[in-house]
């Protein structure tokens, strides 16, 4: 008897199955289990708020959560996403490529499939911390135990494990010894997927108990029951002989009773409460899986809308087993690490996946590069990359007849339409996938590069917003008009490109267009080429803008190209190719565009509102710092809004909106009776402190922002391009050619474009006529170009460029190259990068150029004109061609 009590004992039972060593952590914090109380839509509510609070607490949370996973339906979705992991088959290998014996023993233990399954799980709860504890087996095998740090006791914002659920002191996970052995998975801010399915799992939770009811009420028949009306102990006996009767129909009653049972021919048959709770099922596969017809099938889907969502499954499990993939790769991999394993070199794969192409995708590959693009491919290569023997001398070999001129001509379309029917549709398929996986690869990753805003106005894009809210857009879906372009561009540089043209075009416009739709505050009717219309407002600002725009559209192309040729190099075949591509660029490219695209139309209608102020100062001398007032506005810029500072007061350089990626925060001018100057007081010294001692402004500072735009007339600094030293880069991007830019030479350009002259004068009396008719003074001249901008020349650099040469020839085409040029380009041919603009005009028989300098001030000065003879001209960044 002693023996057993000892066995029994709790103090000496062993806690962790197969020996495995216990876990460290919870032997030094109190646990608790989940408090399994009834939870409703207001609990939920209470439970968000308590975790996203000034002093976060995750414990009503954690307590829903631990409800919400005993659903049924819960239960069978989240396995679907668990599943595939756990029976992917994971291997860690070195850096020649070969099985790391002794790590993938860890990987075939228990231990390791516990692990991934809390991966994945830390999907729906947002965040979890795993103790990971290697031993080995009796038979001298290593297996792994992976221990769970009890959620109650998390505290993921600060990186600690409480001692206690209620208190925050406990152990730092983030530093020393446990930084090491305590393995992160998730977002310390992230609330988990469980927090959108939770409200439909309240729902259907009540939903359950009602449904029972009617069935317990209209399920069952009627009871129909006399007695005497005079003997009470009858009445009570016939009770208790109705609540009695049992699933067999026996009942025994007082003598002189009845008992009828009726039929309940209630029309209601459950049909509402069905759909309800489908309804509620759906919901909670839409947040957790993202689909529904995989889990459970409705009456109205047939085959394809399964198959559609079971396509949606294949592409969230290739996402999950991305996400597992990484984590194992970037922190398990350390905690291996510090128990002495050696995986120097080495990283987790999924072993037998498909990378390799088939024979049939390979044809297609060649055969598109071949007869689509025309790069040229041995017919040899043909007959031995596929085993087609090759003819002989005196071989009989059928020949495909010539077509004749006739129909060669209409084989030629005037131009490429959009599909209208059946048939036409089909042949625009068969086009696309004769291009086979690299062009498939290249239209699908294009709707990252190639894209622009698209809720589509005349110029491209319609944006929807208000005063200070923020722009939305939408990328184009269909980048066929860049399609060959880039695919050109990637093939034929073999990943070495410097920069991929395409990729200028695309970022220059959507960014120039942001930001003429934030200055103009409406949308475009269109844009000027890559610049800007610039209408009334002060050119020497716009082309300060403009300028800005370009160069920093410029360093990002050249980083996404680099981005690019990093992978084409990494990739062993051009289906991995498209896979890194998609995963690399599917959200952050996006998001990035995104970003941008608000930033620069918010700093487009926030430096517009400043001129738009300063002009009105006496009117207005001070100036209010405002929010929009919704949920989403900052906690760091919230505590600046009622503030009220005088006009010209020297914070508003370092304040004035936007102050962050996003912001959508503006200012509201105040007459001087409107403001009490005691407040203003208090409110300068408030900012005053703000931007000293502020943690969240100093950290806008570090991201380029906390500065006037409208002061430095940038719309992004240097402090945000995609460059360490965009200078670099720039001047590089000034060498490319019109052959980079697919642009023809000046011979083909002179032949198509030169049909007009100009009017020569030898006589040198043109040079006093022209002074004359443009002078603004006796200094001074100046003329307009293609976007209104002022270019000047004084009286002596006209007298100099024209002194003992022909150059007085020209002076009558000048103000036409300049006001309608064929092509403008913007490079470094007179000094600094991007400071120098070269307009060209092509005319019958000659091409003429004007150069014109751009000092630091913003003023376009004439330096000189000539005619054009040679290529090396035509370099740098083409805004106008």
């Amino acid at each position: 008897m002693n023996n057993q009590n000892k066995l029994t004992n709790r103090a000496n039972v062993k806690k962790a199955p197969a020996g495995a060593p216990p876990s460290i952590i919870t032997t030094k914090i109190d646990v608790r289990p989940f408090n399994r109380k009834e939870q409703d839509i207001p609990n939920w509510r209470s439970a968000i708020r308590s975790a996203e609070s000034r002093i976060p607490r995750r414990q009503l949370l954690y307590d829903l959560y631990a409800d919400v996973e005993l659903d049924a339906h819960v239960e069978s979705v989240t396995g679907k996403r668990i599943d595939p992991i756990t029976l992917a088959n994971w291997q860690f290998v070195d850096k020649e490529g070969q099985p790391v014996d002794i790590i993938n023993e860890i990987i075939d233990s228990i231990g390791f499939d516990d692990m991934l399954k809390e991966i994945i799980k830390s999907k729906f709860w947002g965040y979890s911390m795993l103790e990971p504890r290697f031993y080995k087996d009796v038979d001298g095998t290593w297996e792994m135990s992976t221990y769970l740090t009890p959620r109650l006791n998390m505290r993921p914002e600060i990186g600690v494990i409480a001692y206690s659920i209620t208190g925050d002191e406990g152990i730092n996970v983030r530093e020393g010894y446990y930084s090491k052995t305590i393995m992160e998975v998730g977002s310390p801010q992230d609330l988990g997927l469980y927090m959108k399915a939770a409200p439909f799992q309240i729902l259907k939770r009540g939903g359950v108990g009602d449904w029972a009811m009617f069935v317990q009420v209209f399920g069952n028949p009627l009871v129909d029951a006399t007695w005497d009306g005079f003997d009470e102990e009858q009445r009570t006996k016939l009770l208790n002989a109705i609540n009695e009767l049992g699933a067999g129909g026996a009942l025994v009653r007082p003598e002189g009773t009845t008992v009828t049972l009726l039929e309940n021919k209630s029309n209601a048959n459950g049909d509402l409460q069905d759909k309800f709770m489908s309804f509620l099922d759906k919901q909670i596969s839409k947040a957790l899986l993202g689909s529904t017809e995989t889990t459970e099938s409705s009456t109205s889907s047939g085959y394809a809308q399964a198959k559609v969502h079971e396509g949606q499954d294949e592409i969230k499990h290739e996402a999950d087993l991305t996400f597992t993939r990484k984590v194992l790769n970037s922190r398990f991999i350390k905690i291996l690490q510090t128990h002495g394993f050696d995986t120097k070199g080495g990283k987790f794969i999924i072993q037998g996946e498909s990378t390799e192409l088939t024979k049939r995708e390979s044809f297609e590959i060649h055969r598109g590069l071949k007869k689509e693009l025309g790069l040229p491919i041995a017919n040899k290569f043909f007959y031995e990359t596929y085993g087609v023997p090759e003819p002989e001398e005196g071989d009989d070999i059928g020949t495909t007849p010539e077509p004749s001129e006739e129909k060669e001509e209409k084989k030629e379309p005037p131009k490429k339409k959009a599909p209208t029917d059946k048939k036409a549709k089909k042949e625009e398929e068969v086009e696309l996938s004769s291009k086979g996986a690299v062009a498939d690869f290249l239209s699908r990753a294009l709707r990252f590069f190639q894209s622009a805003p698209v809720q589509k106005t005349e110029a491209g894009a319609e944006v929807t917003t208000c005063c200070g809210e923020a722009p939305t857009i939408n990328l184009k879906a269909d980048p066929e008009p860049a399609f060959n372009n880039l695919l050109k561009a990637v093939i034929k540089a073999q990943g070495k490109g410097f920069i991929y043209t395409d990729l200028v075009d695309h970022i220059i416009n959507t960014l120039t267009e942001a930001f003429q739709l934030g200055w103009e505050g409406k949308p475009l009717v269109q844009l000027m080429d890559l610049g800007f219309d610039y209408g009334t407002t002060d050119p020497k600002m716009q082309t300060a803008w403009e300028l800005n725009l370009f160069r920093f559209s410029t360093v990002k192309a050249a980083y996404q190209s680099d981005e690019v040729n990093k992978l084409f190099h990494k990739s062993r075949n051009f289906a991995e190719f498209e896979r890194a591509v998609k995963k690399a660029y599917g959200y952050k490219f996006k998001s990035w565009l995104i970003s941008e695209y608000n930033t620069a139309y918010q700093v487009a209608e926030s430096a517009q509102t400043y001129y738009r102020l300063q002009a009105q100062k006496e009117i207005f001398p001070y100036w209010e710092y405002r929010t929009i007032g919704d949920g989403r506005v900052r906690d760091s810029h919230r505590i600046l809004h009622g503030k009220i500072l005088p006009a010209d007061h020297s914070l508003w350089r370092k304040i004035f909106p936007p102050n962050g990626w996003g912001c959508r925060c503006y200012v509201v001018p105040r007459m001087a009776h409107e403001v009490d100057q005691a407040k203003v007081n208090e409110d300068i010294a408030f900012v005053e402190d703000y931007v000293k001692n502020n943690p969240e402004y100093k950290k806008t500072k570090r991201q380029g922002f906390a500065i006037n735009r409208a002061d430095i007339r940038e719309v992004f600094t240097d402090s945000q391009s995609y460059s360490t030293d965009p200078g670099k880069t720039l001047k590089q991007a000034g060498t490319l050619t019109a052959q980079d830019w697919d642009m023809p030479p000046i011979e083909s350009a002179q032949e198509k474009r030169g049909k007009s002259t100009y009017q020569e004068s030898k006589d040198r009396q043109v040079i006093t006529d022209f002074w004359n008719h443009h002078k603004v003074d006796n200094k001074e001249m100046t003329l307009t170009d293609y976007a209104s901008r002022p270019l000047s020349l004084s009286k002596q650099a006209l007298n100099n460029l024209t002194k003992d040469t022909q150059k007085h020839w020209l002076l009558n085409a000048l103000p036409e190259i300049i006001k309608d040029p064929d092509e403008v380009w913007v490079n470094d041919l007179t000094g600094e990068a991007f400071d120098t603009y070269l307009y060209l005009k092509y005319y019958r028989g000659q091409t003429l150029r004007v150069v014109a300098r751009l000092s630091k001030e913003g003023d376009l000065t004439i330096s000189d004109w000539l005619p054009n003879t040679r290529e090396k001209h035509r370099r740098g960044l083409p805004v106008r061609k």
